[in-house]
């Protein structure tokens, strides 16, 4: 199931949405936006979590390997790409000075 071609490219494109969504919402477009890029941040993240699992399931070596742990990291770094969550930390991190 992961080897497939369109598989494959599905992830393909949620890795570069990963990679420069957050970005061009930033830049291009407006607060309007946030609800919309949050929605597509969460099923990136749930398909990211869902090619984890299985990964572990389907190749052994996987689990506790260097690309299991990049994985994981650049899967969980997505939450500060979530609005609603970088407001809150943001906001406290600036009010705490």
């Amino acid at each position: 199931f992961l080897d497939n071609p369109f598989v494959n490219a599905y992830l393909l494109v949620m890795t570069i949405y990963a990679l420069f969504g957050d970005d061009f919402r930033n830049v291009a477009l407006g607060k309007e936006a946030d609800d919309a890029f949050d929605a597509i941040t969460i099923i990136c993240m749930a398909s990211f979590f869902i090619e984890i699992i299985l990964s572990i399931i389907a190749r052994r070596e996987y689990l506790w390997s260097f690309f299991f742990w990049l994985d994981f990291i650049a899967t969980v770094s997505l939450i500060l790409d979530l609005s609603f969550f970088a407001e809150q930390v943001f906001e406290n991190q600036v009010n705490a000075t």
